[in-house]
């Protein structure tokens, strides 16, 4: 409710417990990196981007993130990689 309401510290408060208690739904840390991303704190979108990557999340949107992420540090290269990742990679794509 809190992201929705653009209160993103809450949220990320939040969403930091249910992670600690959900080790396994990425969604979660998909959107605290969300929350971290709206408030340009980069960095942090991009470890929660990758953890939510690590716990094999099944769409592109992690790395399509942390590929935007990626451009605000000025590194277009890794950029790059991540949004070729998105094409390659067999996801389950709801088109």
């Amino acid at each position: 409710m809190y992201e929705l309401e653009k209160k993103y510290d809450l949220a990320i408060k939040d969403l930091t417990t249910l992670i600690g208690i959900d080790k396994k739904h990425s969604d979660i840390v998909l959107s605290r990196g969300n929350c971290y991303f709206a408030l340009g704190r980069y960095k942090e979108a991009i470890s929660d981007y990758s953890l939510c990557l690590s716990r094999g999340h099944k769409d592109v949107d992690p790395y399509l993130m942390r590929a935007k992420a990626y451009e605000k540090l000025g590194m277009k290269k890794l950029a790059e990689k991540d949004r070729k990742s998105a094409m390659v990679d067999d996801f389950e794509l709801d088109y």
